[in-house]
Order: C-alpha cells, then structure tokens, then sequence
C-alpha cells in the first residue's frame, strides 16, 4: 500500500504492467523522516532518488555566511534529488531535508538504473519526469 500512490503517479504518465509495478514496489524502499531530518548531506555522492508519500522535503544549500538558500521543495506526489549529482553520482552541495515528518519511498542510483533498463516502458516514464523536473526549474527561473 507504501507504493500506491507513486505507482498511481506512474500510471498517469503511461500504462504499468504487473510486472514492472512489482519491480517498483521491490527497489522503492519505505523511509520515516522526523521534521527537520537531513536525508543528504553536503559533500556527499548523491545515490538516492526520493519520492514523497507524506510531508514536505526541501533542497538548499549554505552560502559562505552560512544563509540558507532553497532551490527546490517537494511535497505529496512529488519526486526530488539533486538530479545532476544523482546522475553523475559527483559531490553534492545540496542539503535535503525533511521540513515536516515525512513519509517517503527511496531508490538508490544503483536499483533506479536495472529499474530503468528492465523495460522500455519505465525508461519513458523517465525521460517524462525529467522533461517535467526541467520545465519546472526553467519555469522558476524565468520568475
């Protein structure tokens, strides 16, 4: 049931079959966060892709001053990484963070990669989601 809501997500951007949902349920693992839980910290590879079931996560990073600066939010539905550094799996100078207690669902760079080659299928839904995650971050730019 942790997975409904994601593979309901899915779903709206393309059919699942049966088999590619069980392969989601199997490599999307279940995380509690409390509120202000840090779940990537600066300097680190980052090799995890979460997707929000509950709560709200937020992504920043620290000036020199030490001010916090968000560049990104994700709440109920959503998807957030810092995708470069997920891609790349390079050093990070983001900061994630749980800003509510939260309930997400994690895939590691290493199972979202098999995920994404098992079908053809979830690799659309990929390029999908990141036509999204780019048209939102251009449209926050543009503001």
């Amino acid at each position: 049931m942790k997975h409904q809501l994601l593979i309901s997500y899915l779903e709206k951007e393309g059919g699942l079959t049966p088999s590619e949902k069980e392969n989601i349920r199997k490599n999307f693992k279940e995380l509690q966060l409390d509120k202000n839980q840090v779940v990537m910290h600066k300097n680190n590879a980052v090799d995890k892709l979460f997707f929000v079931n509950n709560g709200f996560l937020r992504s920043y990073y620290l000036t020199e001053n030490e001010k916090e600066i968000t560049l990104t939010s994700a709440w109920q539905g959503r998807f957030l990484t810092n995708l470069s550094s997920f891609r790349d799996t390079h050093i990070n100078q983001e900061i994630i963070q749980s800003i509510t207690p939260s309930e997400v669902l994690y895939i590691t760079k290493t199972d979202f990669e098999k995920l994404i080659n098992s079908s053809p299928n979830i690799k659309l839904l990929y390029i999908k989601l990141l036509e999204e995650y780019t048209a939102e971050n251009t449209r926050r730019l543009e503001v």
